[in-house]
């Protein structure tokens, strides 16, 4: 996992994206592109519609490049996003904050970096960059709220230098670009869209003037919405979901690893007291597989006695510029084929009719063949056995980690983890109690004078048979 984190997460996050960009791309153009072909007779013209499709495609994904190029340069979407922020430098009363971001960039190999204050009801905290330009951004409501949590100025420190920390790890790793490459994406499909449905919308009312063609219009206006509204369903229904099932995945991973360096910058106190603050908020300790961002509890369990690092924070060269390299390299060849490689356009113009052929033809078989040997009762089956497997074998590592955990119980030091517990029998989540005895919290403790035992009779009846059960 730390590869994955370190090295692998940010290339995988930037491929990914891209590809969903393409996917973008193809829902939009798809529904025009076959209602053609379904009204054009002779092989010229079928070739000529998927030379436009191919062509079309290829523009698309230059020019969301050379936009994409001119925005991380310039900075455009930055400009958007940090419009009304004022440099906290700027304002006397937050003078500390300033002094905290000074000291706790020293840890980071950064330049140019900027820090900035938003007007907002959100408590949040977020980091952008240009290639030119670097920022950080904290909420006025975040920074009340730790203001809020925390009675000693040393607490509140070093609970803004976590979070600054946290916010200079996104920088250093330029986790915002695969986001910037789906604005870019969607900016150039917009114009697209707007484009293709104009010119359609033209076309078809010139025909319905025509009282003898009248009635194709109405049919191709037909098809046209129907297959539009069947990608837009495949689109929302499966491959949005798959991508934010991905990229949510990744960004858990990114915040872990922004906690984890965040912690070996400063030590793992400051993080720890960021999170702390946080759980305040909502107990969290749930999170599933669309979280955006990890369970706070993982979260401070992941960097739970982080010493620091005697280095400043650095960043692989393939971690950070292969983003950069994969969007010059595409901009590169895809120009090259667009100008000097029209030869190639037949070639793929002959591998998307037999694809498509052949995509229609392998589901029809396939869907014919389902229904006639009624395979779809196995598979139904196969599903839910799937998903029994699953459960059952969740159980089974919950039952392993249990005992593992009895074994190996701390009954008398108290720690800063602690309190982790309560919020566990509050959510009814056993796996993260499990896992935060296993990370060395006293199951004995007393807070505010009452025990374990007795909070859970309060808060959670029902986890008391987990509590028993652990100490045995």
């Amino acid at each position: 996992m730390r590869i994955l984190s370190n090295y692998l997460v940010n290339p995988l996050s930037v491929i990914i994206a891209t590809l969903f960009t393409f996917i973008n791309f193809l829902v939009i153009l798809l529904p025009f592109h076959v209602t053609l072909i379904l009204f054009l007779d002779s092989q010229s013209n079928f070739d000529l519609s998927n030379n436009i499709f191919i062509y079309t495609m290829i523009f698309m994904f230059i020019f969301t490049l050379i936009y994409l190029c001119l925005d991380f340069y310039y900075g455009f979407t930055i400009k958007t996003i940090i419009k009304g922020c004022l440099e906290i430098k700027t304002i006397p009363e937050l003078d500390f904050l300033q002094k905290n971001f000074d000291e706790t960039i020293k840890n980071f190999d950064l330049k140019n970096v900027t820090f900035l204050l938003q007007e907002s009801k959100e408590i949040n905290a977020f980091a952008v960059l240009s290639l030119r330009k670097k920022y950080v951004i904290i909420t006025t409501e975040m920074v009340e709220h730790i203001l809020k949590s925390f009675d000693t100025q040393e607490a509140q420190d070093k609970a803004f230098q976590g979070l600054i920390a946290h916010e200079l790890s996104h920088l250093i790793n330029w986790d915002s670009l695969p986001n910037l490459i789906l604005l870019s994406g969607q900016v150039v499909a917009v114009i697209l869209s707007n484009i293709l449905t104009f010119v359609s919308t033209l076309v078809i009312r010139i025909i319905s003037i025509i009282p003898i063609v009248s009635l194709f219009a109405v049919i191709v206006t037909y098809i046209f919405l129907f297959l539009q509204f069947c990608l837009n369903m495949i689109y929302s229904f499966i491959l949005q979901p798959l991508y934010l099932l991905i990229e949510r995945f990744f960004g858990r991973v990114i915040e872990h690893r922004s906690d984890y360096q965040s912690a070996k910058a400063l030590s793992w106190e400051s993080m720890y007291l960021c999170l702390n603050s946080l759980m305040a908020l909502n107990g969290n300790t749930f999170n599933s597989s669309f979280s955006t961002h990890p369970s706070t509890i993982n979260r401070i369990l992941h960097i739970y006695k982080i010493e620091k690092s005697p280095e400043n924070i650095e960043v692989s060269f393939f971690s950070k510029y292969f983003s950069l390299i994969l969007v010059f390299a595409s901009l590169v060849l895809s120009i090259y084929f667009l100008v000097m490689n029209f030869n190639h356009l037949n070639y793929l113009n002959e591998i998307l009719k037999d694809y498509l052929a052949l995509f229609y033809s392998s589901t029809k078989d396939l869907l014919f063949y389902i229904h006639e040997t009624k395979l779809y009762l196995p598979i139904v089956v196969a599903i839910i056995a799937a998903f029994l497997t699953f459960y059952i074998l969740k159980k089974i590592s919950l039952f392993v980690k249990k005992i593992y955990v009895s074994k190996n119980l701390n009954r008398s030091e108290n720690t800063p983890i602690d309190f982790l517990l309560l919020y566990a029998i509050q959510n009814n989540d056993l796996n993260a109690f499990l896992n935060i005895l296993k990370s060395g919290a006293n199951i004995d403790m007393i807070f505010e004078g009452h025990t374990i035992e007795t909070y859970a009779q309060h808060m959670n009846p029902k986890f008391l048979k987990h509590i028993e059960k652990i100490k045995g």
